[in-house]
């Protein structure tokens, strides 16, 4: 009778005690006890934690939408507004020939080269009517000048109203030709033909052309080219030493200063030295020999100490010793 009130009271809520009673108290090992599915509280822990960042986010994702197409706009949309971008075009330029058209040009600093004959130069095309044209070509660095010109430099003072500011060249000497003078460049090119005398450019005596073979903007046609060399050289001692000669005469290669009444032979080399000697000198004539031609014998002189000679010209038996 014990045994069985032992029974029933431990059916009815006593403890339970034996191998089901420790399979049943045992939990799992992630913490869920017998009975549950181990796999639900993951589940649920996983949804309560993605569930408030898609509530808080919801506004925020993009919507999944089906496959998108391209709306082309029909082509008759788009012809206006083509033709209106060609009207436009059209307008600009029309306004741009219109206003721009060249009608006024001033020219300055032009001494000796004709203004005509640079308004000339300016208008070589038949596009040269526009100022902006103008303004576009002749201020490129390979533009062809005129032969009596260096540079020059064209600005735009208004919409038709173009300065042209011209700077000549410096030339090296002139020489006879058909009458007139004709001016050449240190290159010795014909530069100018005028019949004005442009003071310190000196006269070039003894160089022989052919009138119908000189062409402006050409070198010289001369038997030996090298008188051009030596005169490029020349022109710059010469103004350094404030020597102003009243021409320059050519035998050969040899070279011959002329001031007043007296002739400097300076051969064809050590053209600096031997112009440095020139000043006190011919101070010293005038003092000695005043209103007295002759010539200077330098053409052989050298800093070694040679002596200088002039030789009167009434007097070819005497050379006094300058030194």
């Amino acid at each position: 009778m014990a045994s069985k009130r032992r029974q029933r009271g431990g059916m009815s809520g006593g403890a339970v005690s034996g191998p089901a009673a420790r399979s049943r108290a045992r939990p799992y090992g992630d913490g869920s006890l017998p009975g549950r599915n181990k796999n639900d509280s993951y589940t649920r822990e996983k949804r309560d934690a993605r569930q408030p960042f898609d509530e808080k986010n919801r506004g925020s994702q993009p919507r999944r939408r089906g496959k998108q197409t391209t709306r082309r706009k029909p082509k008759g949309k788009l012809l206006p507004g083509i033709l209106l971008g060609i009207a436009g075009a059209l307008l600009l330029g029309y306004l741009a020939i219109q206003l721009f058209e060249t009608k006024e040009i001033t020219v300055t600093g032009s001494r000796y080269c004709p203004e005509q004959e640079i308004r000339d130069w300016l208008f070589a095309d038949n596009e040269s009517g526009n100022s902006l044209y103008l303004l576009w070509k002749y201020n490129q660095n390979d533009v062809k000048q005129l032969p009596a010109v260096e540079e020059t430099r064209v600005t735009l003072k208004g919409p038709g109203q173009i300065q042209v500011q011209v700077k000549e060249k410096d030339f090296s000497g002139r020489i006879d030709y058909n009458g007139v003078f004709l001016y050449f460049d240190q290159e010795g090119i014909a530069s100018l033909i005028t019949e004005t005398v442009i003071e310190g450019v000196p006269y070039i005596e003894g160089i022989e052309i052919k009138p119908e073979e000189v062409f402006l903007g050409s070198v010289l046609p001369v038997t030996d080219g090298q008188i051009f060399d030596e005169l490029k050289e020349l022109m710059p001692l010469l103004e350094k030493q404030g020597l102003s000669p009243d021409k320059i005469s050519c035998a050969g290669t040899d070279l011959t200063l002329h001031f007043g009444n007296v002739r400097v032979q300076i051969g064809n080399s050590q053209f600096a030295d031997r112009l440095a000697q020139v000043p006190p000198i011919l101070e010293k004539l005038t003092e000695l020999y005043a209103d007295q031609t002759g010539v200077l014998h330098l053409e052989n002189y050298d800093i070694s100490g040679s002596s200088i000679r002039f030789v009167p010209d009434t007097a070819a038996g005497s050379q006094p010793d300058s030194q």
